[in-house]
């Protein structure tokens, strides 16, 4: 079932080049589908070579804003609740002008106890189904500038770490080092610096089907943020004119974070990483 909207939305597709002769096939035989699908409903844009998602991404994000003024950024690996994009057009509608809000996202983490006919401000990002504005990404800092702090500002690491539910300093850190290559934390950060805002519905529009382990990144023990999609309830309708964070919705995300990141077996793991990168 495609995605109420879909038929007046502009699709670009992006896809990366082949990493060696092993890929090739596999590559070719995915631009192939994706043509017998989509036929002319889809700009496509081919690399010769590969870029990696992290380039493929602030590239695509950058040339799309500048062209349109906003994007809406999907993935292969997600799968959408019908009302999706109609979610995501009304809060880019909503928000267009709210200098504070960055992004929107289709995605929420885990199953929060919230009204489900509500959209939720939270502080950070995420990559899963998500949108933003040329006027947003323009605060994009691929060198995420004062990084370093996080190695020596205990409250600045908290507060990043969306109050040491989940460690996103240490992925950042992990970046800025090039032992990972991720836009998102980037992206995050940047959000981050800028005291910025992100809409969310109170209940996932987008299941990740990618962490099964078979795709290029995603998985692991313990963890699963894959989401669930209820096409039984409604995309949320009601947008806040508040333009703040509530400390009730900050909460019950923070728990479904937690639960989802493994509870305290995924604490415990995440404090041994950092001493192993230590």
């Amino acid at each position: 079932m495609a995605c109420e909207g879909f038929d007046r939305s502009s699709i670009h597709m992006f896809f990366d080049g082949p990493r060696g002769p092993a890929d090739e096939a596999d590559v070719a035989e995915t631009r192939r589908i994706a043509r017998q699908i989509l036929g002319d409903k889809a700009h496509y844009y081919m690399s010769a070579t590969n870029r990696g998602l992290a380039a493929s991404i602030i590239e695509g994000v950058e040339s799309l804003v500048n062209a349109h003024g906003r994007i809406i950024v999907i993935e292969d690996d997600l799968v959408f609740h019908p009302e999706f994009l109609s979610f995501m057009n009304t809060a880019l509608d909503r928000y267009a002008n709210d200098e504070r809000v960055y992004a929107v996202s289709g995605y929420i983490f885990g199953r929060p106890d919230l009204n489900p006919n509500q959209a939720v401000f939270l502080p950070m990002t995420a990559s899963w189904g998500w949108a933003t504005w040329k006027r947003a990404w323009q605060a994009f800092d691929p060198d995420a500038v004062g990084w370093e702090r996080l190695q020596s500002d205990t409250d600045l690491r908290r507060r990043f770490n969306f109050d040491n539910v989940y460690d996103y300093a240490t992925m950042l850190v992990a970046q800025m080092q090039r032992d990972i290559g991720s836009w998102a934390i980037r992206w995050y950060w940047s959000v981050f610096r800028n005291n910025g805002l992100v809409v969310y519905p109170a209940h996932s529009l987008v299941k990740n089907i990618g962490q099964d382990g078979s795709g290029s990144h995603g998985g692991g023990w313990f963890r699963d943020f894959r989401g669930f999609v209820d096409t039984n309830q409604p995309a949320p309708s009601e947008f806040p004119s508040d333009l703040r964070l509530s400390p009730t919705t900050c909460a019950a995300v923070q728990r479904a974070i937690f639960r989802q990141n493994g509870g305290m077996i995924g604490r415990i793991r995440d404090a041994l990483r950092r001493v192993v990168r230590r």
